[in-house]
């Protein structure tokens, strides 16, 4: 799914989180013959911006209905990983949420359930469309929320500017941080 040889190689790994183990990653190159600048790099295991992969539950279903739509599997965002992330600014909706801790996900796994929930998403992604697997895996959707009262861009701006702001009370009030 991560290697998708239909997909446009141009521009992998600048938005692209493998959101699995270096190990896989380097088995991904060894099996696939792949080089190193093809399968997207990991992000840090978690540091004061980047949530631990098992900590990462939010995306944005119109992106992968995007992807599936576009002939591409499913994949995971870079952007998606930070702990302040909420929203989904290309199509200006908050992000679902998929459920911690399921017995289902690992490492190797951990967004295939959620994939096979949706048709598109699963024959994207080569997998076995099982919408069983809905209420086991899916946390909240995005259209369960409301709408902000301001727009869009005010809300990713007021993002911006509190994780600014917790950045440097983290510091110890130096300026600097995210």
């Amino acid at each position: 799914m991560i290697l998708d040889p239909n997909r446009d190689s141009i521009g992998w790994g600048e938005s692209e989180d493998v959101d699995s183990s270096d190990m896989l990653r380097r088995l991904l190159i060894a099996w696939t013959g792949y080089g190193d600048q093809s399968v997207p790099a990991l992000l840090p295991k978690a540091d004061d911006r980047i949530l631990h992969v098992s900590a990462r539950l939010a995306y944005c279903a119109k992106c992968w209905s995007d992807d599936a739509r576009n002939g591409r599997a499913p994949y995971i965002r870079r952007h998606w990983a930070y702990w302040d992330s909420a929203i989904c600014a290309q199509h200006e909706t908050w992000l679902c949420g998929r459920r911690p801790g399921n017995s289902r996900g690992s490492e190797l796994n951990g967004w295939a359930p959620i994939w096979q929930t949706d048709h598109h998403w699963a024959n994207a992604a080569y997998l076995r469309h099982d919408p069983a697997l809905t209420s086991l895996t899916l946390g909240f959707e995005a259209d369960s929320m409301p709408q902000p009262t301001c727009t869009w861009q005010d809300l990713t701006t007021d993002f911006a500017s509190l994780t600014r702001e917790a950045s440097v009370l983290k510091s110890g009030g130096k300026r600097g941080g995210l």
